[in-house]
């Protein structure tokens, strides 16, 4: 019986090593909760989930994540131009406060059109409020198109019995 579990372990090992090889982004932050982080930083700071990310992902030497992080930074900081604009023109930047939760959709829109979206409508760690917007499903798209088509197929035998 022991021998049982000692090869399920060696096989659940495998699994979990070949898991480890297709992860895209690495984290760098123990077992603490994403969302403590996030609330640790909500204190003085304008995008904690954009601050969360670079401190837990971003390392000197990878590459792929630096880009990711400039990126979301950039938009970020567009975000903070565009509420400014908005404002009398003596405000200073520092001053301006961004819409809610828009320093999670600049950072899972720029790693969803980077890397492509997943599936699935729940953020992990993120709280519940943040939830994505449910990809539509292929039979919903197939039933508009068979609807389509059989708009189309009545039009044709319409015609063809205006011909007859």
């Amino acid at each position: 019986m022991a021998l049982r579990s000692f090869s399920g372990a060696r096989l659940c090992a495998q699994v979990n090593k070949g898991n480890r090889k297709k992860k895209t982004l690495l984290h760098h932050s123990g077992s603490r909760p994403f969302s403590y982080r996030i609330d640790a930083r909500r204190m003085g700071s304008k995008y904690p989930e954009i601050d969360v990310f670079g401190d837990v992902y971003v390392r000197p030497g990878n590459e792929l994540v630096e880009s990711f992080h400039t990126t979301i930074v950039k938009r970020s900081q567009l975000v903070l131009q565009e509420s400014a604009s908005q404002l009398p023109p003596e405000t200073l930047i520092k001053s301006v406060d961004p819409p809610q939760d828009v320093g999670f959709q600049i950072l899972t829109e720029t790693l969803d059109q980077t890397l492509g979206r997943r599936s699935g409508t729940y953020c992990r760690g993120m709280g519940n409020a943040r939830r994505r917007e449910p990809r539509p499903r292929s039979s919903a798209q197939s039933n508009s198109q068979v609807t389509a088509l059989t708009a189309q197929v009545a039009a044709l035998q319409g015609q063809m019995s205006v011909i007859l």
